[in-house]
């Protein structure tokens, strides 16, 4: 072999240092996307959408504008949800009208879990979008 040749065999030097250098601080290869990867802020927005998860930012006193924003929205569904229970328990309890009017709250419920898809979709992709219907009446409440 002649003399190049060995330093080329024994090389282990990236041929393009600085795209090398670039993936490897990423993490990632060109071909991949980046990961997704849920911050604490983020994951205590996500508390928000899931029923009576949602006393727990609020109980920690959170400070943040992005989680007090989630939560609200979050405090108003779930307040509607409890209400839909309550509501749907007394009626259900009345002959007759109880069976008559299951459907309609079945739909509310229903909604209620599409509002909050939504939410959960707009802390994922860590926007503070108003939920519709509910971001008015989350703007009234101060936490």
């Amino acid at each position: 072999m002649n003399e190049q040749n060995e330093q080329s065999f024994g090389q282990t030097e990236p041929q393009n240092p600085t795209a090398e250098n670039q993936v490897a601080e990423s993490g990632n290869t060109p071909s991949q996307k980046p990961e997704f990867v849920l911050d604490n802020n983020a994951i205590m927005a996500l508390l928000s959408y899931f029923g009576p998860l949602v006393l727990i930012p609020v109980l920690m006193k959170q400070t943040d504008p992005f989680i007090k924003f989630h939560n609200k929205q979050g405090l108003v569904i779930f307040g509607l949800l409890a209400a839909s229970y309550i509501l749907s328990g007394v009626i259900m309890s009345v002959p007759l009208l109880g069976f008559a009017i299951a459907g309609i709250f079945g739909f509310i419920n229903l909604a209620l879990a599409i509002l909050s898809i939504i939410g959960i979709v707009n802390v994922v992709q860590k926007q503070e979008k108003e939920i519709p219907l509910v971001g008015k009446f989350a703007n009234m409440i101060h936490i």
